[in-house]
């Protein structure tokens, strides 16, 4: 079984600066079977029907336990999660990031995936696409799967195993260099 890595490619207070970061990444890699996920917390009723606005395909989830929450009843009351699965490339992106930046401070995640990362023939690395091979933006989390909030943003690179020479390649062709240890996704 091969394991997916993170690389963190990025930390930036800059939002503007993550995003085109992430968008340089996804101008190398072959898109066309690549779509879009989200999510992000919703502690509050505005911030719920914010996130549904900005994700019309969206499902929402209690914590911890995964429970569905209907979209046409009242605000549940608790904190659940909202996510979009699988929407068309370039479908929601701004938008998710619109209902983010009215909440300042609310974590989410938007991730291209897959990509189909390019051949690196001087490194002997042929080209794939498949579970292991996305782009990830963290808005205001440093960490993937639910980190803690921050006020910075990341970028990472996702790819098989330890394929830390892509990563850094990759890295390399957008101005920027791994900036941290692998994070097992």
């Amino acid at each position: 079984m091969t394991t997916e890595r993170a690389y963190p490619v990025l930390h930036t207070p800059d939002l503007a600066e993550a995003v085109a970061t992430a968008r340089d990444l996804l101008a190398l890699a072959g898109l066309a079977e690549t779509s879009v996920r989200c999510t992000a917390p919703a502690t509050g009723p505005d911030q719920w029907r914010r996130l549904l606005a900005a994700l019309p395909g969206a499902r929402t989830v209690r914590d911890p336990f995964a429970t569905p929450v209907p979209h046409d009843g009242p605000w549940p009351e608790v904190p659940v999660k909202v996510f979009q699965e699988e929407a068309p490339l370039g479908s929601v992106e701004d938008a998710f990031l619109a209902a983010l930046d009215r909440a300042p401070g609310t974590p989410g995640t938007l991730e291209w995936w897959p990509v189909r990362w390019p051949s690196v023939p001087r490194l002997h690395l042929p080209g794939y696409a498949g579970a292991h091979s996305s782009v990830e933006l963290l808005v205001n989390s440093p960490a993937p799967q639910g980190g803690s909030p921050s006020f910075g943003h990341a970028v990472l690179i996702h790819v098989r195993g330890a394929d830390l020479e892509r990563a850094q390649w990759l890295a390399e062709r957008v101005g920027r260099t791994v900036i941290g240890p692998a994070v097992v996704a």
